[in-house]
């Protein structure tokens, strides 16, 4: 199907009406890698409720008073990650616990095929902060997964049984014993702990929530970070700094790359070239991050209008120019590439504000069930994002665009 048609002076425009959505969105999320990612610990050290804080309530079942729930490895299949958590090092039970975790590690089968997507990526090693102590145990199994290449992260959890110094002794002799690892984390799911801290304005100084998922993050490969983030509860700050910085970024790229080799494109861009295409494509891979779900073809007929005309072509244009100082109310205008990397950039940002918002809106909303997102992402709030972000591109990582072109 062609995404072009030509117009009256036969000059290439977006065929919005004939554009395959499904199947742009069908590449996107093609594109998206599940990580697989795997929790180990003692048992009773906390593994299921640090996968259910971190992904959603209720991914892993939670047992009572240091007990084990979990037998061998449970395996929780996400839309975009995959989470292995692992059965509890008990006394007089080590070696099986472990065996099950390096069977898995040591698949064969996918070693010898180079198995990128199957394989274990990374490795969030708990240790019980009520022992007060680092186990030879526990350093044995890490130094065996690290031989494998595998990251680890190595979690402090129940620190609500610590006192600070102890935590930071605690820190400090795992660090001693490993020191190849700097990855060592506290972090706490006891709910009445968490809100005495945060009333005593010191949480993020001891649970360490957003400095664990940026290692996750930084530790994945890129082709895997994209099925993490959509999966993360909560965590809005990191989303979009994420988004912003990598998916945004990369379609903004590709955008100046895409007028180099059209040599030019009009101003204003009713129904604009090969620009909208890669417009909607980082659109729906911003939305595919937030882990937003929605009827494609509303959300599509919500951009479209009654006009006829596509809502990422005139009005959004009509929007964006303002974004270009140097151009003003010019009729006709060329777009180089630096345009074309601000016009993108803006729209990928006020996207992912639009996303964000709705997220808190579904908050009010008790749930996206109440709040279908295409009838959030209207062209008033389209709008507004888009009117934010001209006012604090900085701020998005935009460039002021006439003070390059006046340079």
């Amino acid at each position: 199907m062609e995404i072009f048609k030509s117009n009256k002076n036969n000059a290439e425009v977006f065929d919005y009406e004939n554009f395959d959505y499904e199947k742009c969105l069908s590449e996107v999320l093609e594109s998206v890698k599940k990580p697989n990612i795997m929790i180990c610990g003692s048992s009773g050290v906390g593994k299921s409720s640090l996968i259910n804080d971190i992904f959603g309530t209720h991914v892993a079942e939670v047992g009572n008073s240091g007990v084990s729930t979990t037998r061998g490895i449970h395996e929780y299949k996400g839309e975009t990650i995959n989470l292995f958590d692992t059965e509890g090092f008990e006394i007089g039970r080590e070696e099986v616990a472990a065996r099950h975790i390096f069977n898995r590690l040591n698949n064969k089968e996918q070693i010898a095929s180079n198995d990128f997507e199957n394989r274990i990526h990374e490795v969030w090693y708990c240790i019980n902060g009520g022992s007060k102590r680092f186990l030879d145990f526990d350093k044995e199994e890490i130094c065996k997964i690290r031989d494998k290449n595998i990251p680890v992260m190595i979690v402090i959890t129940k620190i609500d049984t610590l006192s600070e110094d102890e935590l930071i002794a605690l820190k400090n002799e795992i660090a001693y014993v490993l020191p190849s690892i700097p990855s060592i984390f506290s972090y706490s799911t006891n709910s009445q702990f968490v809100q005495e801290l945060k009333a005593a304005g010191i949480y993020k100084k001891f649970v360490q929530r957003d400095e664990m998922v940026k290692w996750a993050i930084d530790h994945l490969d890129e082709a895997l970070r994209e099925g993490f983030v959509p999966s993360l509860r909560s965590s809005l700050a990191i989303r979009r700094n994420y988004i912003i910085s990598t998916i945004v970024k990369k379609y903004s790229t590709m955008a100046g790359a895409v007028v180099i080799g059209t040599s030019f494109i009009n101003v204003p861009f009713s129904d604009s070239v090969p620009l909208m295409s890669l417009q909607v494509k980082m659109a729906m891979s911003i939305i595919n991050a937030y882990g937003i779900k929605s009827d494609v073809s509303k959300l599509v007929g919500n951009l479209i209008g009654t006009t006829g005309v596509s809502y990422f072509g005139r009005t959004l244009a009509s929007q964006l120019i303002s974004v270009i100082p140097f151009i003003g109310n010019t009729a006709k205008a060329s777009v180089n590439t630096t345009v074309a990397v601000t016009i993108t950039g803006s729209l990928g940002a006020a996207i992912t504000l639009v996303c964000e918002q709705y997220l808190k809106a579904c908050i009010k909303n008790n749930g996206a069930n109440n709040l279908p997102f295409s009838d959030f992402l209207t062209v008033e709030n389209l709008k507004r994002a888009i009117s934010f972000v001209q006012k604090n591109k900085s701020d998005f990582g935009i460039s002021d665009t006439d003070k390059k072109h006046n340079a």
